[in-house]
């Protein structure tokens, strides 16, 4: 197994951080949240804390890996009774979970375990938003050896708490010990839903609601990913654990939980602010209308969420004068971004999803549930159209459709149980929330991984409902138990046929050199990487997955940045001056970009007369039509 220390350490790193959180939870806590949630509130300020000092002062990898260890130690060693006690009573929990509990927690460990495993394999083509920033922009950090402006990429602008991590996974190991980072975030998130349902109802809630979670084959991919998704999900579940769990509980210590949690949503995605909005508004109502109005609990609430949320969003008014960059421009502008760009940008997003029509609204939960993204053309003409809708999805390739579906038995579990009158209040706000975040999707960019945590929180709905309302009926009890049983056995077989490519690299028998070679880019980056100097900087055309460029980089392409002004350049001469003046020294060329899954290009007059004029001299090009230049 090519990357076992991998996961030897990182296991080991998720132990001892259990083990700190035991050691510092009180014995009244529960021994469930006790484990998680300080091992989420850890990683999320380690997270805002590394960038702080990164982007201040410099990153030192080694000081951030070795700091907590000595820390950790220290708890485990003095607070070991209480690590004890929890760990007993977890056991104890354990043991005597009923029958069909007990599978569920069986089945979660499995799907947990599953994933890790698969999470072994090297990012590869498929992880295009990993080679594309989620790893890159963070590898870009550690050559420069601090958090510095990245004008070419405009992902660099966005909220980056689980990018930090992936850095420090980087620094310590390399891109498959950062992406177990992502891999964690679907524990956390799963049991965060299971506290809430058992709160709500009993354990055997929060044990459907976690495994409808995570049996979505859209959660399963996103485990083994470098994304952000699922630590978003993560972070929002577990402020809304801590927000139902305040009131009930009594405890400022809830609010100071949730705001932080909400401050860790808002610097993931700029869709934090709405978890956040939600939240914070429930809860002044709540407030105004029993008329218990506390300046200290608002401030207990707001004050961790703006101060961990909002430094992301200064730093882009001061580095583009757009907090949300490059997002809003009509409203807020920013520079280093045009209006020609923005509506394209808009465009790219728009062409996801089902349509906006009346009755596309009236249809949506059904072809989610039954038909994959952009996946219209067997239930035309219920579409809402006119006309046959072209066939323009980006999502219909097989294997690519099946990812992007989040099955039925979400919805089919999730969506009666939305009807029942009689809710607790934390199913009654779970409810509300998914709506808001439901009809905030529909009108804005439909695609399905931005809907996972309004997706999370009907699994959650769904089994407050399957515990509350179970079938009298012995038929009906078996008929629906096969149902979910098949669907359940349906989601990790399909994960393992995905992911079949990567067997070779997991079990050894492959190197990750010849499992790499699948990404079309891999062999040039490599070559540029080994045979070039080390001060070395690509001016990228046609390729924005540059993860494997291990070289200072940028993309030159017109259409991600307004770096060059290229209808003013006249020749290739210009060319050269222009990316030369940028500080380039050699240029990465796609040349097929439709062909190897890469976007835009150069110019290719302007190319074509630098390379005739002897600006550009060849170094490499290979079969897959990757070429590589030197700047002279």
């Amino acid at each position: 197994m090519n990357y076992l220390p991998d996961a030897a350490l990182f296991l080991l790193l998720v132990v001892a951080l259990v083990a700190g959180g035991w050691a510092v939870s009180n014995r009244e806590k529960s021994s469930l949240e006790s484990a998680f949630l300080p091992l989420a509130a850890g990683l999320g300020a380690y997270a805002f804390a590394v960038w702080v000092v990164g982007s201040l002062w410099k990153l030192v990898p080694t000081l951030w890996i070795l700091l907590p260890l000595p820390l950790l130690a220290f708890l485990v060693i003095a607070k070991r009774e209480n690590l004890q006690f929890h760990a007993r009573r977890t056991l104890a929990a354990l043991r005597n979970l009923p029958r069909f509990d007990a599978a569920l927690a069986l089945y979660l460990a499995g799907v947990f375990a599953l994933t890790f495993i698969l999470s072994l394999a090297p990012p590869n083509a498929a992880d295009y938003d990993s080679l594309t920033y989620h790893l890159a922009v963070p590898a870009q950090y550690l050559r420069a050896g601090k958090i510095v402006e990245l004008p070419y990429d405009h992902h660099s602008y966005f909220p980056f708490t689980l990018e930090m991590l992936y850095t420090l996974g980087l620094a310590a190991r390399g891109a498959v010990f950062a992406k177990l980072f992502h891999w964690l975030m679907l524990p956390l998130g799963a049991l965060a839903l299971l506290a809430i349902g058992k709160r709500a109802h009993s354990a055997r809630a929060g044990l459907i609601a976690a495994t409808l979670y995570a049996s979505m084959p859209l959660v399963l991919v996103e485990a083994t990913t470098a994304y952000i998704d699922l630590g978003f999900c993560a972070f929002a579940f577990l402020a809304l654990l801590c927000f139902v769990g305040a009131p009930r509980q009594n405890r400022n210590e809830n609010w100071l939980w949730c705001g932080a949690f909400c401050g860790f949503c808002i610097g993931t995605k700029y869709f934090g602010w709405l978890i956040f909005g939600f939240l914070g508004l429930w809860f002044l109502f709540q407030m105004l209308q029993k008329r218990e109005f506390s300046t200290r609990k608002l401030a207990l609430f707001a004050l961790p969420a703006l101060v961990l949320g909002a430094p992301w969003y200064l730093r882009n008014m001061m580095w583009t004068g757009n907090p949300v960059f490059p997002f809003a421009y009509g409203i807020f502008g920013g520079q280093g971004w045009t209006a020609q760009m923005a509506a394209l940008y808009d465009s790219s997003q728009a062409i996801y999803g089902f349509g906006k029509s009346p009755l596309d609204a009236g249809w949506v939960f059904w072809r989610l549930a039954m038909t994959p993204l952009n996946f219209r053309q067997p239930f035309w003409p219920l579409s809402g159209e006119l006309v046959a809708p072209p066939q323009t999805g980006i999502f219909e390739v097989a294997g690519l459709v099946l990812s992007s579906f989040p099955g039925p038995a979400v919805f089919a579990l999730g969506l009666p149980a939305l009807l029942g009158r009689k809710k607790p209040l934390s199913i009654v706000i779970a409810t509300s929330l998914f709506a808001f975040l439901m009809v905030f999707w529909f009108v804005t960019s439909q695609q399905i991984r931005y809907l996972l945590p309004a997706l999370g929180l009907l699994a959650l709905v769904g089994g407050w409902g399957a515990a509350q309302n179970a079938p009298r009926f012995r038929v009906a009890r078996w008929v629906g138990g096969a149902g979910l049983g098949l669907w359940l056995l349906f989601a990790p077989a399909w994960l393992v046929w995905h992911n079949r490519g990567s067997f070779g690299v997991l079990s050894g028998a492959h190197t990750p050199e010849n499992y790499l070679r699948g990404f079309s880019g891999f062999d040039a980056m490599q070559w540029a990487s080994n045979n070039t100097p080390p001060d070395a900087k690509f001016a990228v055309y046609g390729e924005p997955r540059t993860f494997y460029l291990h070289r200072n980089h940028f993309w030159a392409d017109d259409g991600h940045n307004n770096l060059i002004a290229y209808a003013t350049l006249q020749n290739g001469a210009q060319l050269a001056l222009a990316l030369k003046n940028l500080g380039a020294t050699h240029v990465l060329w796609n040349t097929a970009p439709g062909q190897n899954g890469g976007v835009f290009g150069p110019p290719q007059p302007l190319m074509d007369d630098a390379i005739a004029r002897g600006d550009l001299g060849l170094l490499y090009e290979d079969r897959r039509g990757y070429r590589i230049y030197a700047l002279r």
